[in-house]
């Protein structure tokens, strides 16, 4: 019998950083696009293996995926985010996670069962409350960081 938690979930590589096309947001806005990828981690050895392979304003980095289809490679969502939090996460017709603000944790409701506000029309969209946005996440392992870890390349842009 597996342990909750811990043996019962399937094996996955570690994220360590994220790719961008975009800089960095300012405080009402958008980065701006970029003509060179940018990297992000937290960790100081990996971003120095990456400005060693790349230098700081690449146009190609060398990558490859790691999973054997395109969904396990590039999630796409349509997600809420508010205070820096994920609010919810829907596939544009059905709510997929949520955050219960009553418990403060995430839910996963059954598939189907939980129709997006904004995208059936319930929620108006505004400036003030944009609703849930396209998000795009593409895995790729980075070679030349010599780790076999994930980098997330992320999009907001529809197309």
């Amino acid at each position: 019998m597996p342990i909750l938690g811990l043996t019962d979930q399937a094996a996955a590589f570690p994220r360590i950083g994220e790719l961008r096309k975009g800089g960095e947001k300012t405080e009402k806005r958008p980065g701006k696009d970029l003509e060179y990828f940018r990297f992000t981690t937290k960790d100081p050895e990996v971003m120095a293996a990456f400005r060693d392979a790349y230098g700081d304003k690449p146009r190609e980095i060398d990558v490859f995926l790691p999973y054997p289809t395109t969904d396990e490679n590039f999630e796409t969502w349509m997600e809420e985010w508010a205070g820096g939090g994920l609010v919810h996460r829907c596939n544009g017709r059905y709510i997929v996670r949520y955050l219960d603000r009553q418990s403060g944790h995430y839910v996963d409701p059954a598939p189907g069962s939980m129709e997006c506000p904004y995208c059936n029309g319930q929620r108006e969209r505004t400036r003030q409350n944009p609703g849930c946005k396209e998000v795009g996440r593409l895995k790729v392992i980075i070679p030349a960081l010599g780790r076999l870890a994930y980098v997330t390349a992320l999009t907001t842009a529809v197309n």
